[in-house]
């Protein structure tokens, strides 16, 4: 588990983090969520099948979380949602209750990722994100092999899929 021993985020953004952590997770379940959005106009990519129908796919997520939900049975809990998607987060902040997200701009143009689009702009939330999602109880990765999530699921007590 050396990833995160080795890279450190800079003071402002673990500030970030510690802050958004203490606003939201405090004795609280954390179900981290991390959805990877791929669009149908974008090139094939090992993505691209489980997007194939996208309302389906929107639904899985959905389904997932909610078995999440009532594994943990009761107790105060938090949906840490991290996605590179307006749409998959509108989604899922309309059918969940207590879900959480770190703010940022999202790209206008369904053909290009985020990371493409918005580089500047989104690289320090991605980087809060990506170390906010270590400290989930529960880690779900939707599609799974998103490396986005992957460090992050060598922290986390639990990983779903």
């Amino acid at each position: 588990k050396p990833f995160f021993f080795f890279f450190r985020l800079q003071p402002h953004l673990a500030a970030r983090a510690d802050a958004f952590a203490a606003r939201h997770f405090h004795n609280k379940s954390i179900i981290g969520v991390h959805i990877l959005y791929y669009d149908p106009a974008l090139p094939t990519s090992n993505h691209s099948a489980f997007w194939a129908d996208t309302e389906q796919a929107l639904d899985l997520c959905r389904n997932r979380i909610e078995a999440a939900i009532q594994a943990l049975g009761s107790g105060d809990y938090v949906i840490f949602l991290s996605t590179d998607s307006r749409k998959v987060r509108e989604f899922i902040c309309a059918h969940l209750d207590h879900v959480v997200v770190v703010q940022k701009r999202y790209g206008i143009d369904p053909a290009m990722e985020l990371h493409e689009e918005l580089p500047v702009e989104t690289a320090e939330a991605t980087a809060v994100e990506m170390f906010l999602l270590a400290r989930s109880h529960v880690l779900l990765r939707l599609p799974v092999l998103s490396w986005f999530s992957h460090y992050a699921s060598l922290y986390v007590g639990q990983v779903s899929s």
